[in-house]
Order: C-alpha cells, then structure tokens, then sequence
C-alpha cells in the first residue's frame, strides 16, 4: 500500500464483485467475496458514516504493517487491508478495504476437535506468536477472542472460478426482506439478504495456520489487556468453555473471577460501584473478602469442587477435570486424531454427517491431570487482576505448557534474519515442523 489515500477507481476496472449490489450498507459494514485481479479476495464496505479514513482505525493498522508483504503477514498469522477503494452508493461514499480470502474463525473449533490435543495446542502457540509479532510493532489488537480468529485456506482456494465456488460452498441462500407495516422501504435497504457460507472446518480447504483479523479497535501500547484475552481465548479454545462462564452481566461476571482469581482488588471496586449497588456481600472496603461472594459461599463452593473433582479450585476443575463438549462421536475423534495436521497442515477431515445432532452427547476429559495443572499455572500465571503483575508475551511463549516449540521457532527465526532482515516472518511456519 502507498502513502496516498484510498484509490478511486482501480475496483471498477480491475475486477469485479461476485455478489449482490455491495451498497446497501447503514450500519458497521459488509464483508463480500469478490474477484480481483483473478483472485479471490474479501471486500470489507464500510458503512458511509464510518468511512472517514483519518479515524479508521484499519487503515491505520495497514499504514504501520505497510512494510510488510501479504505474504509475509500471512506466515505472522495476521491479516490486514492490502489496498483500499472508495464505492459511491445510496447510503452515501463507503470506505472499502481489500482482504485475504480467509476461512471460519475458531468459534466451534473445541466442539469439532475436542480429542485432538497436539493440534488445539499447535493453534494455541500459533495465537501467542500472531500477538508477539503485533506487540513488536507497539500495537495492542483490542478484542482478541475467537470470533476474530480464523483459519487460512489451502494454497489454490484464492484462484477458483465461479463454477468451483459454487460447487465447492453451495449455491446462494436468499432471504427475502419483508416489511412489517405499510409503505415504501427506507432508501438503501436490500430486496433480500444472502446467509453466509456454510463453511466447515473439515472440508479439506482449512490450512492449520491462524489469521488475526479485525484490527478496528486496536491502539498503541495496553499490552497487559492482550494477553489477558489470549489466555481467556486459549482457555475456551482448549476446554471449549470461556475461564468465567458465559454470563453477560457484571455481577455473575466477576463473582466467577473471584471464585478462581480471588478477591476483586479495591483499585477496582469503586469503578464498580453503580454495578454492585445491593450486590456487595461484604464490606466494600475490605478487599481480604470477596466483593460478591459471602465467604461461607466461596467454602461451600470450593468443598463441592474438591468433592467432584478432587480439586478445589473451579479454574483447576475446569481444565483438569471438566469434559470437553462435542459434536464429532468418539470413533471419528479418534480418527482425526491420528491424521498427521503437521505434516499436510490441512485441519484434520471430517464430513457432515458425522456431526452429532443432539449436541453435546460426547464427552472426555480434555486434558489429565498433569496436562491439565501445567496448562493451570499457564493460566494463572496470566490471568493476574492488576496488569503490572500479568507476563509479557515473549515470556508467555516459552512457557512449558508448550513443550518447547519456541526453541524450533528461534532457531529457525536466526537463521531467516540474516536472508530478510524480519526476524517475525516465519514464527507462524513452525508448530507443524515440532517433534
């Protein structure tokens, strides 16, 4: 990318988009498939109002990786805007940025390969590498969750035609847009939507490699949150559940992080005060004790879990103790456990029909017990409450829970430095080569 601004017209002429009419968007945006230059490419549209590149803060991000080839981002495990366009619509002008064609982000991945544990590892030391080379450019991606983490796709995927796509991921899937009262539609709102793809980890097109992707509220600096979420994104990637349960309000929220990380500390309890109004167990001012919790809970809580698991602490009986959850039956677990993801570097297959439709009737233990307590001092090591006290993520890396794959990442990064000058450019090549 140059040092101008976004190009005019060069979309127009250079290729050309395989979807429906890419103005309708009001809101934060689409994401379209697209032919460009005989390629397959993502097209993000913003929406008009957020268009503005002076406060985009993707097209910032490109700026300070500019130095960086496509390629070379890729083998880093990052994705960023290559280029961008303006498109002129009903809604007003849209910002455009041009993308890697990528494939689905690690959302389910647990539920599929809950068994493999060589390969969910090999990802997670991938996720630490992605977020040391962006913290080596100063930047702190923002929201690093498994939503805006995906799987790249086999080598070739980029140049299909139109008949592969089809063929390959299915035909469109309309849904007709009706209104609910009478009178015209606003101006810009589509006649129909189009569902997304259904793209399945196991199809053969997923490569083992990462891609970070949505760097729309990442800023210079704040590594300590980062690596925060990487620990909270690794710990539901492995066990298929996130450290603090799945609850979206405040008080359940942190009354399961005291119950693993101990009492809420007071440099945060006054920023807490209008959410825990009534909620307070204990004295407020007293942060020996739980905010949320009454001691005698937090005893009851802990006996039951030494009681079922033979662990007292919930974060240490989730990662030891809980069963994984998943979709893919025992006998086909196995089956793709043993497929060798280092060598092909493809996410083992599977079809369809071999997911589970009652969700949730396969169970096993995901990680043991010695496994499973040096994945727990991982965790905890992290997961401090005040960020002075949480690692950085070079120390992060060469934790023992990874089983040494930083030593093959260095001695292959030494010798690259000397041919590129980019010490970072091949850490996402690595886990597939570990012994």
């Amino acid at each position: 990318m140059d040092d101008g601004g976004p190009d005019n017209n060069r979309y127009y002429t250079d290729g050309y988009f395989c979807t429906e009419d890419p103005n309708h968007c009001k809101r934060g945006g689409s994401i379209r498939l697209a032919l460009l230059s005989g390629k397959l490419r993502a097209v993000k549209i913003n929406a008009a109002e957020l268009s503005d590149p002076d406060h985009c803060t993707e097209f910032k991000m490109a700026k300070i990786f500019q130095d960086y080839t496509c390629e070379e981002l890729r083998f880093c495990g990052v994705s960023l805007p290559s280029e961008f366009f303006w498109l002129d619509g009903p809604n007003g002008r849209h910002l455009c940025s041009v993308l890697p064609f990528l494939g689905p982000n690690l959302m389910c991945i647990s539920q599929i390969y809950g068994f493999c544990s060589q390969l969910l590892k090999d990802i997670c030391f991938r996720l630490a590498l992605a977020m040391r080379f962006v913290h080596r450019r100063g930047v702190c991606h923002g929201d690093f969750r498994p939503d805006n983490i995906v799987f790249q796709l086999v080598p070739g995927v980029e140049k299909w035609t139109d008949v592969e796509v089809y063929a390959n991921l299915g035909e469109s899937e309309l849904v007709q847009v009706i209104k609910s009262t009478d009178g015209e539609f606003d101006a810009g709102v589509p006649e129909h939507l189009v569902a997304r793809v259904k793209f399945h980890y196991g199809n053969g097109f997923c490569s083992t490699r990462i891609a970070v992707v949505d760097f729309g509220v990442a800023y210079k600096m704040g590594f300590a949150s980062d690596v925060w979420s990487l620990a909270c994104t690794i710990a539901e990637i492995r066990t298929s559940q996130p450290p603090f349960g799945r609850e979206d309000d405040v008080i359940s929220h942190v009354r399961e992080m005291e119950r693993e990380l101990g009492s809420l500390p007071q440099i945060y309890r006054g920023s807490y005060q209008d959410d825990f109004e009534g909620a307070f167990a204990n004295d407020p001012e007293d942060d020996s004790l739980p905010a949320i919790m009454s001691s005698q809970q937090l005893k009851v809580d802990n006996e039951s879990n030494e009681a079922n698991f033979g662990l007292a602490n919930l974060l240490l009986a989730k990662v030891a103790a809980f069963p994984v959850v998943t979709t893919i039956a025992a006998e086909t677990q196995t089956k793709m456990d043993a497929h060798d993801h280092r060598r092909t570097e493809v996410l083992p297959p599977y079809s369809e029909d071999e997911v589970i439709d009652d969700w949730g009737r396969c169970v096993k233990g995901p990680l043991g017990k010695e496994d499973g307590e040096a994945f727990f001092e991982f965790l905890m090591g992290i997961l401090k409450w005040l960020p002075k006290d949480r690692p950085s993520i070079h120390k992060i890396i060469r934790h023992k829970w990874f089983e040494g794959r930083i030593l093959l990442v260095d001695e292959m990064t030494s010798a690259h430095i000397v041919a590129s000058g980019k010490a970072d450019i091949s850490f996402a090549m690595i886990p597939s080569r570990c012994p």
